[in-house]
């Protein structure tokens, strides 16, 4: 029927994705050692691979706009935000004209996160409302729903709305346990979770949710990495925040 079909295309375009994903890993892996000279910094390899998206995946729009979304969220990563708000809205653009609504759902809300973190949650919101709501009719999009109701949680949450932060996020951590996600996918749900607990002055359940993020990270040999230092100092600082 047309259900099992739509569910057979949706898996062989996930596998495409899958495959060009590690395709551009391995890529940015050979040349972050050169055959000569000094290993390329994180921002030069990061920049090797925005051309490489260009070249490798052209006319693809699809695969292009979604090793866009990994490219910025490395960029994020590595705190060069202009890169990261410039790959964005090319992700953003040119997801716009796609058919898969999962895709253009999740470019949006990437996209809004910059307002966020210019302090105007406001607009992040108003984006996010644009696409979230006809995506939710779309539950085999449990990635992009999980991934949009993170980052609805922060917008909420930095514009107050602490009730709406900590259900969307408690409804992200709950999508991504039912999906069987990966760890790290889980991690960001939970650490989104603990900070909407915080704005929501809830400390207790805070604490919790911190403690699950730690115990999530130190399985995959990441306790002494910069995320889990960050982690680290963000408990501390609810912590203190309550009085302990």
């Amino acid at each position: 029927g047309k259900g099992s079909a739509d569910e057979r295309d949706r898996a062989l375009e996930q596998l495409r994705r899958a495959e060009a994903v590690n395709d551009f890993s391995s890529f940015l892996l050979m040349q972050a050692r050169p055959a000569t000279g000094a290993p390329l910094s994180n921002a030069a390899l990061l920049e090797q691979g925005e051309a490489v998206i260009d070249t490798l995946y052209a006319g693809k729009a699809v695969l292009q706009t979604h090793m866009r979304l990994l490219l910025a969220e490395r960029y994020q990563e590595n705190q060069q935000f202009d890169a990261w708000r410039r790959v964005l809205q090319r992700a953003y653009d040119d997801a716009r004209g796609l058919s898969d609504i999962g895709l253009r759902a999740r470019a949006t809300c990437a996209w809004a996160a910059q307002f966020t973190e210019r302090e105007d949650a406001a607009r992040a919101l108003s984006a996010i409302d644009e696409v979230l709501p006809s995506l939710l009719a779309h539950p085999e999009q449990t990635d992009a729903i999980a991934t949009c109701l993170q980052l609805e949680s922060r917008a909420a949450a930095r514009s107050g709305d602490t009730s709406r932060a900590v259900r969307s996020a408690e409804q992200a951590v709950t999508l991504e346990e039912q999906r069987g996600a990966t760890a790290n996918r889980l991690y960001a749900a939970v650490t989104t979770l603990a900070f909407a607990r915080v704005a929501a002055a809830q400390f207790g359940a805070a604490g919790v949710a911190y403690g699950r993020a730690a115990a999530l990270l130190e399985p995959q040999g990441l306790a002494n990495t910069v995320r889990h230092a960050v982690l680290l100092n963000n408990w501390s600082a609810m912590l203190q925040n309550a009085g302990q």
